[in-house]
């Protein structure tokens, strides 16, 4: 099935689909996801989390979503070259691997 036709298809499944935004840089996007409505805060982990459990694939699909949405394939690429050079246990080591823990209101 192509791109577009599971697109298509999750949308009719009832699935929603956030709008691209024409002209963006992707982080400039990823800073709008973060801030806007629904996906602030605890939300927007939520998806993160739930997008990395998905595994490689999909995370792969989405990039190649933002690539071709936001004509940026050659900066997405670049930012997963910097990524790759990452050491993992080091990013585990300090932190790096999770997000930092949430802050709750106390109501007395």
């Amino acid at each position: 099935m192509r791109r577009l036709d599971r697109a298509n298809a999750a949308v009719a499944k009832g699935v929603r689909v956030l709008p691209v935004v024409g002209g963006s840089a992707p982080s400039e996007i990823v800073a709008r996801l973060a801030t806007t409505q629904p996906l602030t805060g605890l939300r927007f982990e939520h998806m993160v989390k739930h997008l990395h459990r998905l595994g490689p694939r999909a995370t792969g699909e989405l990039l190649v979503e933002i690539a071709h949405s936001t004509g940026q394939s050659s900066f997405i690429a670049d930012r997963l070259q910097a990524y790759a050079a990452l050491d993992p246990a080091v990013l585990r080591a300090v932190g790096g691997d999770r997000f930092p823990p949430s802050v709750l209101d106390v109501v007395r």
